[in-house]
């Protein structure tokens, strides 16, 4: 049981440890065009399946669709692993310098002793010029670079 807590536990430091030193390492600038961005119309589904076991990786491959409109960023992601207990899905946004990094969490993330795949889309609003966009959380890392 221990085990199980530990390797719960350990994910979640390692992610608010790389949060705080992104956030002191990145100065905020009054002309960067990419200070103003904000997360909207978070959409998830269901469960598809579930598993007993509690590591991550264990399912299907994670699937990324990205398309810009007029400012707005979609991004679609298809088998995003959650814990099965899970009430809803938060995103969030860490911007340092024109890289921006994604965090998508069930939560409550500890809810149940499995997990399960799920599809979660979301929008990211006022991003301009070139920028990196990083999903932290897909398995594996999803990283590309666009000139909006």
């Amino acid at each position: 049981m221990k085990k199980k807590v530990l390797f719960k536990v350990l994910p979640l430091i390692a992610v608010a440890w790389v949060g705080l030193a992104m956030n002191i390492a990145c100065k905020k600038s009054e002309d960067n065009l990419l200070d103003n961005i904000r997360v909207s119309n978070i959409v998830y589904s269901n469960c598809k399946h579930h598993s007993d076991k509690v590591e991550k990786g264990a399912y299907c491959p994670d699937t990324i669709k990205m398309s810009y409109n007029n400012g707005i960023l979609y991004i679609t992601h298809r088998n995003l692993e959650v814990n099965c207990g899970f009430q809803y899905v938060n995103v969030s946004i860490n911007r340092c310098n024109d890289t921006i990094r994604i965090f998508e969490n069930g939560i409550p993330d500890n809810a149940a002793d499995c997990m399960c795949d799920i599809n979660n889309s979301f929008q990211i609003h006022n991003l301009k010029g070139k920028c990196t966009i990083i999903i932290e959380n897909c398995n594996p890392v999803y990283c590309q670079t666009l000139k909006l």
